[in-house]
């Protein structure tokens, strides 16, 4: 009978097998699973949100519409550059969200690191200020050595 692994200790006083070249893998799909399945929760919140204000502004009932002359700033967020922008939000999840299951396969990490800066930039990205401290925290666990090293490059 196996005891229980705790993620917490470092692989070496781990109870479980290496693969092949020595990498815990185990233990970084451990460590990794957290920040990722986090980080893809909320990208696919904002991304329900963000297909919505594309709907709204394919109606034309925008913020931009509401206000109209009034206030000339607001009119930025509706009409065609909110739809752009929206959409451009929409391509950076799609990229969030393919990080996602490729840092959960451990299968590519510049993707992961790239998924990871999609998730923090502000006001375009589908998670925007919630994505910054969750990527912060994905990007911690990535460049932990022996998780990093447990990825198919």
């Amino acid at each position: 009978m196996n005891p229980e692994p705790n993620p917490y200790l470092p692989p070496s006083s781990q109870p479980w097998k290496n693969s092949g070249d020595g990498v815990n893998r185990l233990y970084a799909i451990s460590r990794l699973r957290p920040p990722v399945i986090t980080l893809l929760v909320v990208n696919c919140v904002m991304m329900v949100v963000i297909i919505g204000a594309v709907g709204v502004n394919l109606l034309g009932i925008g913020l931009g519409v509401a206000e109209g002359e009034e206030n000339p700033g607001i009119v930025l967020l509706g009409g065609t550059v909110g739809i752009a922008t929206s959409l451009f939000g929409l391509l950076l999840g799609v990229i969030v969200i393919f990080g996602c299951i490729q840092m959960l396969k451990l299968e590519s990490y510049p993707l992961g690191i790239a998924a990871c800066i999609c998730s923090m930039i502000p006001c375009i990205s589908p998670c925007c200020i919630t994505g910054i401290p969750i990527a912060l925290w994905t990007l911690v666990v990535l460049n932990d050595p022996l998780v990093k090293a447990a990825f198919r490059r």
